[in-house]
């Protein structure tokens, strides 16, 4: 995979799923999918922080811009989302995204 737009398509079409973190800029994606993140060209190229965590037996994988300086290129807490939406495949509003989603089965 090269684009973040394509892992979440893939994460989608798997049924893992993932959520915006309350911290601004990071995702989280319920499992153990470093490897297959790590795999991901763009991750790369914008120095994305990748990580894994354990907690109460339930593996979570983290995505964070690397950059502490906000003039630096992240990923916001609105760009993921964006991600989120493409990989969905919606195009409605984006305050009823959440809605759909669910109404949806996701």
């Amino acid at each position: 995979m090269k684009t973040l737009k394509e892992l979440f398509k893939y994460l989608n079409k798997n049924n893992i799923s993932y959520y915006n973190s309350k911290k601004p800029g990071v995702v989280c994606i319920n499992g153990k999918n470093k490897k297959i993140v790590e795999e991901v060209s763009e991750v790369n190229e914008r120095d994305i922080q990748v990580w894994e965590s354990c907690l109460n037996n339930k593996w979570t994988t983290f995505l964070k811009n690397s950059h502490d300086s906000p003039d630096d290129e992240c990923m916001s807490s609105e760009e993921a989302r964006h991600l989120e939406m493409d990989a969905y495949e919606y195009d409605g509003d984006p305050d009823k995204f959440d809605e759909w989603r669910e109404g949806n089965g996701y």
